[in-house]
């Protein structure tokens, strides 16, 4: 668990995955503060989560493998549980779901930024009601980890380390590449 929370973290928060919310701060170090503590916060969330599971799975008798969150949620806590995992998926995709609605609208350019978004929302919320989709997120997440960590930790280098070493960041766009 503290592996898969690491990968996890690593991916939204160290990826860059987080930098359409970074890009709103009025100074850097907000958006520095908010990555660190969204990366230590799911991080021991991930954990506890994980701990939460197996205690439901040994509740219920199953294994851990075989339950999703709902079974996990409604073992622990009742329908207050099913509640919280509502909120929980909610707030967490709220973000994601911006971030692929601003993505989309650079393919649509023709389409209204709040009307790709709308639609983008309304195909992820369709396909998350089926259980193969939600199965599937899991390896999704290890190969985007995998991929985002370390392009983010080249910007990450070009950003912050490049510059304290006296060497050239932006080193395409200083060669002329427009790219």
């Amino acid at each position: 668990m503290a592996a898969f929370a690491w990968a996890n973290g690593a991916m939204v928060h160290l990826g860059l995955i987080d930098m359409a919310i970074f890009r709103f701060a009025r100074k850097k170090q907000y958006g520095l503060f908010s990555g660190v503590g969204m990366f230590l916060g799911h991080y021991v969330c991930w954990i506890v989560a994980g701990l939460m599971g197996a205690g439901a799975g040994i509740l219920i008798g199953r294994p851990l493998t075989g339950l999703d969150s709902a079974d996990v949620a409604f073992a622990t806590l009742g329908f207050i549980g099913i509640l919280v995992v509502i909120c929980a998926g909610w707030t967490t995709a709220n973000a994601c779901l911006y971030r692929a609605g601003l993505a989309a609208s650079t393919l649509m350019p023709s389409f209204s930024r709040k009307k790709v978004t709308a639609g983008v929302e309304l195909v992820i919320a369709v396909a998350a009601c089926f259980p193969f989709v939600a199965r599937s997120i899991m390896p999704l997440t290890v190969y985007v980890a995998m991929l985002l960590s370390p392009v983010g930790a080249i910007v990450m280098a070009e950003h912050y380390l490049l510059p304290r070493l006296g060497m050239t960041c932006y080193w395409s766009r200083y060669n002329g590449y427009r790219g």
